[in-house]
Parts: C-alpha cells; sequence; structure tokens
C-alpha cells in the first residue's frame, strides 16, 4: 500500500437548490495513506440562479465543463475513493 496511488474525492451540492445541484469538487492525489501533490478544489459556476450561495455567483467558480475537464485531467486513470461512491458516479457527477 506505501507506493499505491489513489484520489479521494469530495462533492459538495447546495443545500437550497430545488434539485441535487454540485457546487464544488475536490480531491486529493494520495501515495498510499499520505497526500501526494498538491489538492484540487474548484467551484462550479451557476450562471443565472436566483438565491445561490456566495460561492456559486462567481466569486472564484469556474463553468461546470472546465471544472470537470480539469478533474478528469487530475485524477486520470487513478482509482477514485469516496463516501458513497456509486451515488456520486451515477447520480451527482453524471
Amino acid at each position: 500500500m506505501q507506493h499505491f496511488d489513489w484520489i479521494i474525492l469530495s462533492v459538495s451540492a447546495d443545500p437550497e437548490a430545488p434539485s441535487l445541484r454540485v457546487v464544488e469538487l475536490a480531491a486529493q492525489h494520495m501515495r498510499g495513506w499520505k497526500p501526494f501533490g498538491p489538492p484540487f478544489s474548484k467551484l462550479i459556476k451557476i450562471p443565472g440562479e436566483e438565491g445561490a450561495s456566495y460561492e456559486v455567483k462567481g466569486h472564484g467558480s469556474e463553468p461546470p465543463q472546465s471544472v470537470y475537464a480539469s478533474f478528469a485531467k487530475y485524477v486520470g486513470d487513478l482509482p477514485l475513493v469516496a463516501y458513497d461512491l456509486d451515488y456520486v458516479l451515477e447520480q451527482v457527477l453524471k
């Protein structure tokens, strides 16, 4: 396990949205049980949303396509680990 590389993933959704909407995608490349390299953390811009949180309104956020492309590059072909990964991949990030 000492040299096994993998990605730990965290997805944050807007709790005030009427439907599930991802607002932040964060991950860390791990080597064994230690962080390896810089973390990945991006806020996702939700254009034209009334009542959206401060982060979603554009303060440091990026368009979803840009965030997902950057995330795919960060992950490469490494295995993902997350709480309820099947749900995250099939329902949240589809």
